[in-house]
């Protein structure tokens, strides 16, 4: 840290146009906020572990997330298809045309086509839970992309000429009744 310190010192100290534009770069990096988690999420990703220099994202029990988390709902609407039928996820039939919001903030670790669901985006959370939209219209996101809660990854779409989405949560590498955690209108 020592030695980090006085290369930035000696940056700001420089008056050659090298010595400005590197100037700029540290103040750019200075200024941008850090997501640690979305690191930490990588790198448990690419590593399969937490990296001791970053926060512990320990997995927590359903009731453990829905009390220490604010999660939000997916979509306005009902659950037509509840938990359990499938043993993945439920069915939410949207109350009209419009966006698909992040349930919590997380890493896109997938957005594109997949079997069964069509246009699917996967957002990673911290404390190893995945919430998975599927059945969607227009995706907005890409993977590596770091969404937060409420903000818009896609547009719904339709099954069967109705809007609906596939909404699936997996916890601790199983999936589990998203009622439990999310709060579904």
């Amino acid at each position: 840290s020592f030695l980090l310190l006085t290369v930035t010192y000696l940056i700001f100290q420089s008056d050659t146009p090298a010595g400005r534009q590197a100037q700029d770069i540290v103040a750019q990096v200075m200024e941008r906020d850090f997501h640690f988690a979305g690191v930490a999420e990588w790198y448990q990703r690419q590593f399969a572990g937490s990296p001791s220099i970053l926060p512990v994202f320990k997995p927590k029990s359903v009731k453990d997330a829905r009390e220490s988390s604010s999660w939000v709902a997916p979509v306005k609407g009902n659950v037509i298809r509840p938990f359990g039928r499938d043993g993945r996820g439920i069915v939410i039939g949207a109350s009209g045309s419009g966006p698909v919001v992040a349930s919590a903030e997380g890493l896109v670790v997938f957005a594109g086509e997949r079997e069964g669901l069509g246009k699917t985006v996967i957002v990673r959370h911290p404390g190893g839970k995945e919430t998975w939209y599927g059945w969607l219209g227009k995706i907005q996101v890409k993977t590596d992309d770091w969404v937060k809660k409420g903000q818009t990854i896609a547009l719904i779409g339709e099954q069967s000429g109705r809007p609906m989405l596939y909404f699936a949560l997996r916890m601790n590498d199983r999936f589990v009744d998203p009622g439990g955690v999310v709060p579904l209108e």
